[in-house]
């Protein structure tokens, strides 16, 4: 008797695969061109495919995910584990590699999660924030005891910031670091159950050490937040005396990662294991400030967190979009006529194009903001290891607000985008299979972690309120928030767009977009700043007010981050070369500006466009998507995503969707056969009438 497999091997398929050839066909420029745009040129292109060899399944097993859905927890953690260390020993054994991924050996621009089916946290989580926070905010005494063996992995450690009960609000952690100046050391307490850690990655299972932000208490006085240098776990991996450490349990997603709590009752430390490169405390506990201007250098870890975060947002939209948008092109739907019989491409139906297509020319929105927002974090940091720390100091304010303010706004529009993506994808957006419900729950948590998206948009806000304190005082502002310096009433300008033409074109270099963006922009933080200050003339307290007004705060906060990405946006678009590239992405920098003008018809809106506007804006996203509409299968090629990345029956670069989604059903642990059996003999057979059955 043939097998499952047998007989569904006899049905014929549909040809998917000629329909992405055909749509690839139409595509009107050449993907490898902007594909160089998104990576950095050609040789980064080629050094990623000659790395990603190392990682590919067919030679090193131990990348193959493919069955990763059907494993339990247990199985799955245990394979993520065995990932990050055979990734570990590929760039350990490849300086070439090595000097592109690692910031300390070189570029560090190539990401190991691009390259592999590596999901653990433990290298983001030891590398990037432990070991990061290590070489940032360190003496070379301190960096030469503990960074040679973190990167060796002889130790192994996390970032312990949050607390159970404390968040985003820094200030308020719980957890006391008291100097004891007879034995020369740091005592750490948990003093409440709410101080103890919680959700750190690689601290449930693998971490020897963390990085524990305390509050510093020298001679009874309370010296705030600190980074202090704790182990964890002994020589067999047991808890430290005085050491409670463990695992979360299951989440919402992201769990290749060993999110965990810890807490501490009476742990010694030596001093020399408070983190001391721009504050110290003396053997008699005395208190040695940080640089003037510095006072908050403890945020950087979180500061650079926060902008690979942003990085983030827009290559998961655009997977999202890569996976969607080949599905949509195969997936047929509708009769066109009733006599052909033949049906339509569902991406023809305009509704379903502009779900796709704005979410596609969002994740290039993004992309691109993500890139000036790296650009501005490296200038920082020359500035910072130069030791100018003047500069640094001058530079940090904005850094801060524009890294909080974009990791609000865009964590919230990708995990938005990535859900509706998904929807567009009918049932096979709500299978595992799709790749886009796994890429959903992987992703959610970016809009909550370090830093949840309303308190970090309403820091961004507070540095708008400010920027536009100075800017009334005719003292200079930052270019990011310069448009501040102009009007200084809101409602009075509108939109001079004349046609439909006019939105779609943008104008001279964008400049209906510009001016429309720069309009609500400002509006809505003069609006902001006017309901701040109406409520403390009406006798409320600053803080008051600031609580009374978060919606308008935050609409503040929401503009200027729009307003960011579109010049970054645009600004991308005119150093391209390429004139057929340069073409169509303008038209996707056109599709996202006149989205979000579509979407902002009230608020700080209001009065800018008028009722014709508003069709006509409705016109120019139609005349847009038609425009787009063909170069879709490009657009998201150029991405350069492999079939391994994406990990989606639905998204593979060659469009056989439908022979992908049957096999892939057919390795469910439930089909074992002996399996079935057991639930026929356990439960079913005792209610089930086999006389009956046994006669069909």
């Amino acid at each position: 008797m043939p097998t499952q497999r047998e007989l569904i091997a006899q049905l014929p398929a549909p040809d998917t695969g000629a329909l992405l050839e055909n749509e690839r066909k139409k595509v009107s420029f050449q993907p490898e061109k902007l594909q160089e745009i998104l990576w950095g040129g050609a040789d980064k292109i080629a050094t990623r495919a000659k790395y990603a060899k190392l990682f590919d399944p067919a030679v090193n097993p131990v990348f193959d995910a493919s069955k990763d859905l059907f494993l339990s927890r247990q199985e799955y953690f245990r394979k993520c584990v065995a990932r990050f260390y055979e990734s570990y020993r590929i760039v350990r054994d490849n300086a070439d590699l090595l000097a592109e991924h690692s910031p300390m050996h070189g570029g560090g621009w190539l990401s190991i999660g691009s390259l592999s089916n590596n999901s653990s946290g433990l290298g983001g989580d030891h590398f990037g924030l432990f070991v990061g926070t290590l070489l940032t905010q360190s003496t070379m005494e301190q960096i030469r005891e503990w960074v040679p063996r973190a990167t060796k992995m002889q130790i192994i450690g996390c970032y312990a910031q949050t607390e159970l009960g404390h968040g985003s609000n820094v200030r308020g952690i719980e957890t006391t670091a008291t100097f004891d100046q007879a034995t020369d050391s740091f005592i750490i307490n948990s003093p409440t159950l709410t101080s103890l850690k919680w959700w750190p990655g690689a601290l449930g299972v693998c971490c020897t050490h963390a990085i524990i932000y305390a509050r510093l208490i020298l001679k009874g006085k309370d010296y705030g937040y600190h980074a202090f240098m704790v182990p964890l776990r002994d020589e067999k991996h047991q808890p430290r005396p005085g050491v409670i450490v463990g695992d979360l349990g299951p989440k919402f997603g992201y769990n290749y990662n060993d999110s965990g709590y810890c807490g501490f009752r009476n742990v010694r430390i030596p001093r020399f294991n408070m983190l001391a490169k721009y504050q110290s405390v003396s053997k008699d506990g005395e208190y040695n400030k940080p640089p003037r201007g510095l006072s908050k250098i403890g945020y950087i870890t979180m500061t650079r967190t926060r902008v690979a975060i942003v990085r983030g947002a827009g290559f998961a939209l655009a997977r999202a979009c890569t996976i969607g948008a080949r599905y949509n092109l195969v997936r047929t739907q509708g009769f066109k006529d009733n006599k052909s019989g033949t049906e339509n491409t569902i991406l023809d139906y305009q509704l379903q194009a502009h779900r796709i297509l704005s979410q596609l020319a969002l994740a290039y929105a993004l992309n691109f903001a993500a890139s000036d927002l790296n650009r501005i974090l490296a200038d920082f940091n020359k500035k910072l290891t130069a030791g100018d720390s003047a500069e640094a100091a001058a530079a940090l304010p904005e850094l801060h607000a524009t890294s909080a303010g974009l990791k609000a706004i865009t964590t919230d529009i990708a995990a938005q985008g990535i859900e509706e993506v998904r929807k567009c994808c009918g049932g096979q957006g709500f299978a595992m299979s799709g790749g886009i419900a796994k890429l959903l729950l992987d992703y959610t948590p970016n809009v909550t972690f370090e830093g949840d998206r309303h308190p970090m948009s309403l820091q961004a806000s507070r540095y708008l309120i400010q920027a536009l304190g100075s800017a009334r005082s005719g003292k200079p502002v930052a270019p990011a928030v310069d448009y501040l310096g102009g009007q200084n009433q809101w409602g009075d300008k509108t939109c001079n767009a004349k046609s439909i033409a006019d939105f779609v074109s943008g104008g001279e270099g964008g400049r209906v977009w510009v001016e429309g963006f720069t309009h609500a922009a400002r509006n809505a933080v003069l609006i902001a700043a006017q309901a701040v200050e109406n409520d403390t003339q009406r006798g409320k307290s600053y803080n008051e007010a600031w609580s009374a007004n978060q919606f308008v705060l935050y609409r503040a906060c929401y503009n200027h981050c729009m307003l960011t990405i579109l010049r970054s946006f645009l600004s991308a678009v005119t150093r391209i070369t390429d004139d057929s590239v340069r073409k169509v992405l303008y038209n996707v920098c056109g599709l996202f500006a006149c989205s979000q003008m579509q979407a902002g018809r009230v608020g700080e809106w209001a009065g800018y466009l008028s009722a014709s506007q508003c069709r006509m804006l409705d016109g120019a996203v139609s005349e847009l998507l038609v425009l787009l509409r063909p170069q879709t299968i490009g657009l998201v090629d150029s991405f350069g995503f492999a079939d391994i990345n994406l990990r989606s029956q639905i998204g593979c670069y060659d469009g056989k969707v439908y022979e992908r989604i049957v096999n892939w059903a057919l390795d469910s642990e439930l089909n074992d056969p002996a399996y079935q059996q057991s639930i026929w003999k356990d439960y079913l057979s005792k209610h089930l009438d086999a006389k009956y059955l046994s006669k069909l």
